[in-house]
């Protein structure tokens, strides 16, 4: 994606939090922009927040580390679902802006998260 908005992707450290922070700055999703309403600036830090739990709950319940803790069922459904809706979204955002552009090297819609 980092590479379609015409800028040199940095490789992947793991860092789950920070690669949102670059994609939101790619994206123009920052929520302290001042040209938002108060509420989109609401929604937009939320979504911030729950990649930090996401990254959270990857260090401690998952495979890519020592597991210290097992989740519930629905939390991990929750953890699915908000991952897929924020996954949808920033998609969503990226092809529109690719389209405003008239940028014919966008993804293809079959590349949205399902």
């Amino acid at each position: 994606m980092e590479r379609n908005l015409g800028t040199s992707a940095i490789s992947y450290d793991g860092d789950l939090v920070k690669l949102y922070r670059r994609v939101q700055g790619l994206l123009n999703l920052d929520p302290s922009r001042k040209d938002i309403s108060d509420t989109l600036r609401q929604v937009l830090g939320g979504l911030a927040n729950v990649v930090t739990g996401i990254a959270g709950l990857r260090n401690k319940m998952s495979d890519a580390h020592a597991a210290s803790y097992v989740p519930s069922k629905y939390h991990a459904r929750l953890a699915v679902n908000a991952s897929k809706t924020l996954a949808n979204f920033v998609l969503e955002v990226f092809m529109e802006q690719a389209d405003k552009k008239g940028d014919t090297q966008q993804p293809s819609p079959e590349a949205k998260v399902e």
